[in-house]
C-alpha cells in the first residue's frame, strides 16, 4: 500500500500523468496479494478526492476482477460525484459485466452532473445495468 500511496500522491498537486497511471496499474497492482487487495478495498472511499480519482483510473487500466470489483464500490459509495463518473466511465470502457443494482448509481450521476460533463459512456452504461448487462 505505501508504494501504491507514493505514486497516487498525497495532495492534488503531487505529479500524475498517464505514464503514472499505466505504471500503477500494470506494475503495483498487478503484484498486490489478496490481503493487499482487501486493504485498498477497505481504505478507498476514506480517501481523498484526488486519490479516489487517480484510483478510479488505474484501477481502469487495470480491468482485473479485482479493479472492477472495486469499480463498482466507489461508484456506489464515493462521496465525490466526479470519482462516482469516473468509475462508471472506466466500467464502461473495461466492458465490465453491470448488475441493475448499480443503475440507481448510475441514474445519480446522471441527475447531479452539468449537462456538458455528461460523457457518452454513462448512458451506455445505465443502459446495460437496467437491462442487466
Amino acid at each position: 500500500m505505501d508504494t501504491l500511496n507514493a505514486w497516487i500522491g498525497d495532495r492534488e498537486n503531487s505529479p500524475w500523468n498517464e505514464y503514472h497511471c499505466e505504471h500503477v496499474a500494470k506494475g503495483v497492482l498487478a503484484g498486490f496479494s489478496a490481503a493487499q487487495w482487501e486493504q485498498l478495498r477497505e481504505r478507498i472511499t476514506s480517501q481523498p478526492q484526488h486519490w479516489q480519482a487517480r484510483c478510479a483510473e488505474v484501477l481502469g487500466a487495470e480491468r482485473s476482477a479485482n479493479a472492477i470489483e472495486l469499480l463498482k464500490g466507489l461508484l456506489l459509495a464515493s462521496p465525490y460525484l466526479n470519482v462516482r463518473a469516473s468509475a462508471a466511465c472506466e466500467l464502461e470502457w473495461a466492458d465490465a459485466p453491470i448488475e441493475a443494482m448499480y443503475a440507481a448509481s448510475i441514474q445519480d450521476v446522471l441527475q447531479h452532473l452539468p449537462h456538458d460533463a455528461i460523457e457518452p459512456e454513462l448512458p451506455s452504461l445505465l443502459a446495460r445495468a437496467e437491462s442487466g448487462q
